[in-house]
């Protein structure tokens, strides 16, 4: 039995509602249009919000419009073949924003939940590899020192959002790529032209990392790893970190029985004569390559973590 059982096909620019109960300042309902198609509203004051930076989907609409005089925020599921996911996504923007009670907030805050959340939806999704997942692993140990050594936000870690680097600073022109390498890397990959392309102070940060048996003494897993970052988070800060989590495709079910060791890392600082490939010196031919850097090579830029 779902949330939208006895919801009956409403006339034109119309919807069938039916109320859930949370502990939001706001009210939830379970809808369908007049299309057929199921979703979720959420009442608002005001319809002075922007919709236009919520993730399109073939599957979700995502809209503002009055319905019987009320305002009101609404996802429609408009794929009727695959509708599983969409009260797993309810009941997850629900649990994560019941705290808020500025409307303005809320919009922001299921935006972020939101648009991470359509990773879910895209077709062909695959669940992390070994590699990944330690590659990921390195990324959540940096961003121990990134937020508390280095005072940045959490914000800053871009890797899952596809970014050139890895961890950005724009207010402070500072970047970091991270790299994991094998337990005793002799190199590390750079995958494309813009990667160690940056205006402003970057450095590459190269771990070592190997899968591990659980009884190990320094083993540990994602799960791990995150619920001891998150000690060191604020609420919001928090809130932001599992957003970045779920766009980089961490599911705690799939990872949780994959254990690793991750070694003390080497940091490069990629100088102007560091041996590199960036747009100003690749023809515009070439519009991707990658090549490798052999770490022996490259102990004149080594530098200590807060340099």
């Amino acid at each position: 039995m779902s949330l939208w059982d006895g919801l009956n096909l409403p006339a034109k620019d119309e919807l069938s509602l039916k109320m859930i109960e949370t502990d939001s300042d706001f009210i939830w309902s379970a809808a369908k249009n007049c299309e057929g198609h199921i979703g979720f509203v959420i009442e608002l004051n005001s319809t002075d919000h922007d919709t236009s930076t919520f993730e399109k989907t073939k599957e979700l609409e995502v809209d503002i419009k009055i319905y019987s005089a009320q305002a009101m925020l609404s996802v429609f599921f408009i794929n009727n073949e695959a509708q599983r996911p969409l009260e797993e996504l309810l009941n997850d923007l629900i649990n994560k924003t019941n705290h808020i009670k500025n409307e303005f907030e809320l919009i922001n805050h299921l935006k972020a939940r939101y648009n991470a959340w359509c990773l879910l939806f895209k077709p062909g999704r695959k669940k992390l590899k070994e590699n990944e997942i330690l590659g990921l692993a390195a990324e959540l140990l940096f961003a121990e020192t990134w937020t508390q050594n280095l005072d940045e936000s959490i914000e800053g870690w871009v890797g899952p959002l596809k970014k050139h680097q890895d961890f950005i600073s724009m207010k402070n022109k500072l970047a970091y790529e991270i790299k994991l390498g094998n337990w005793d890397p002799e190199s590390v990959k750079i995958s494309s032209i813009e990667q160690l392309d940056f205006d402003g102070s970057l450095s590459l940060v190269v771990f070592p990392g190997k899968i591990s048996d659980k009884n190990e003494k320094s083993a540990k897993s994602l799960p791990i790893l995150i619920e001891e970052l998150k000690k060191l988070l604020s609420k919001e800060e928090v809130f932001v970190l599992e957003n970045r989590l779920m766009a980089a495709g961490f599911d705690e079910k799939e990872c949780q029985d994959i254990f690793f060791e991750i070694g003390r890392p080497m940091i490069f600082e990629i100088s102007e004569d560091f041996p590199k490939l960036i747009r100003n010196i690749v023809p515009n031919a070439i519009s991707k390559c990658s090549y490798t850097l052999v770490l022996s090579d490259l102990d004149s830029y080594k530098v200590d973590l807060t340099n």
